[in-house]
């Protein structure tokens, strides 16, 4: 029918993700192209289908057995081995080129035959198959398209017919184990709050102001190296959220990093939309207080990769209470306790918000983000106070977050993205 080549991308569930090809008819169809030795790429989940099967649905659904072995959980640091991380071809001239990928998946493949390994990936005591391939049958373990340059080179190589690379003689052997390869890069997230379809910025959620248009913003972010982009609608109604997702699906056709979306967002239908805009990730603060089963109910349908749970706290009595609606209602909800309890209904990350300091550029609130930290095992990203490279590397180092969240600073011109990435290379953190 005139296809020449197939992709079978993926986020979610395998064991869910099997039953589906089956029930459509596409497995019996995916095992005869690839058998056939015609074009087809899996990433990520669509990868973990070629495989035999998979510990994440106690091996009861087969995969397609394109390749031998079994794809098992991954044990690290973190729950998800989420961000960008080094990948190490196997060998010269390959498809894919050595550098950083973006990963998000808690389940990783072991290629039993080393030479269907073109490169592998290393995520705390689990070095995994990041690609593999068979003739012109190819998957791979991050994502192409939110892996900015380096991703769209590999997929334009892959459209032009460039398929296997030259693999090393002998028995297949993995990277050894390094300490700065067992967790993601420190990721840097500028924050694009948004209202009436333009960026905004204030103080502790209020005298807001006009910070730009978030489209030329997310270009400008792009080419100084933003790991991912932050949307949220701080309007949060009905006819602001229709304009910010319109805005998003101008910015995932031009920008290929990770994007996330928040602000109003109160139904899994909201989050099916988002997703559909192009959100990579979705934002929930208000309705997963007021409804915990909304991540609950989402995890279930789309995944906890893609659910942040955002965390707007006030200091309290020596400790931190939820806020919500923008910081203005006290939930009498401690935020550490609530951390753990999004971490188990389904959340796949947390932004934590030091509401007291955001707008301010004082910092970060340190002991809040260790306390958080030391209760979850989901990444943690900083936000609310960061205003120098120093401020950033205080989060990251003391305060042990995963990304920290930029706005003002940015928006105004003051710093650049690369300003931070370099202070904190020279710091000796792990930067992509």
């Amino acid at each position: 029918d005139g296809v020449d080549r197939l992709v079978l991308p993926g986020v979610g569930h395998f064991g869910a993700a099997a039953e589906q090809l089956k029930a459509s008819g596409f497995f019996n169809t995916l095992k005869s192209w690839a058998a056939a030795g015609r074009p087809l790429l899996g990433i990520c989940l669509g990868m973990q289908l070629m495989f035999d099967e998979s510990e994440e649905d106690g091996c009861r659904n087969r995969g397609l057995g394109i390749f031998r072995g079994r794809v098992g959980s991954l044990r690290g640091p973190r729950r998800l081995h989420m961000g960008w991380n080094s990948v190490v071809p196997a060998g010269p001239d390959g498809i894919v080129s050595g550098g950083y990928y973006y990963f998000v998946h808690g389940f990783a493949p072991r290629a039993e035959n080393g030479k269907d390994v073109l490169a592998d990936s290393r995520f705390g005591e689990t070095t995994f198959s990041a690609v593999v391939s068979r003739g012109p049958v190819l998957g791979v373990q991050f994502h192409p398209e939110k892996s900015g340059a380096l991703g769209l080179e590999f997929l334009a190589r892959w459209a032009a017919g460039h398929t296997n690379g030259a693999r090393p003689a002998g028995p297949r052997t993995v990277p050894p184990p390094a300490a700065g390869d067992a967790m993601p890069t420190v990721r840097i997230i500028p924050c694009l709050d948004m209202d009436d379809g333009r960026v905004v910025k204030g103080i502790r959620f209020e005298n807001l102001r006009d910070a730009g248009d978030p489209v030329e913003r997310a270009r400008r972010y792009d080419g100084q190296g933003a790991d991912e982009l932050c949307f949220l609608d701080v309007g949060a109604t009905w006819k602001s959220r229709r304009t910010l997702l319109e805005i998003v699906r101008r910015v995932s056709r031009e920008i290929f990093i990770p994007l996330t979306v928040g602000g109003g967002l109160r139904s899994v239908e909201d989050i099916r939309e988002a997703l559909h805009a192009g959100a990579d990730k979705v934002s929930l603060g208000t309705a997963a207080v007021v409804n915990p089963r909304l991540l609950r109910e989402a995890a279930e349908r789309f995944g906890r990769q893609c659910l942040v749970c955002s965390i707007d706290a006030k200091t309290k009595n020596g400790s931190w209470t939820v806020t919500t609606h923008g910081g203005r209602r006290d939930r009498d909800l401690e935020a550490v306790v609530w951390a753990r309890r999004a971490e188990a209904a389904g959340a796949g990350e947390i932004l934590l918000n030091a509401v007291d300091r955001d707008g301010t550029g004082t910092g970060y609130d340190l002991e809040l983000l260790r306390h958080v930290r030391a209760a979850v095992r989901i990444p943690v990203i900083a936000s609310g106070g960061g205003d120098m490279p120093s401020h950033a590397w205080d989060a990251v180092n003391r305060g042990k977050a995963d990304a920290v969240l930029l706005a003002s600073v940015l928006h105004n011109d003051r710093r650049t993205i690369s300003d931070f990435k370099r202070y904190l290379r020279k710091k000796g953190a792990r930067i992509r």
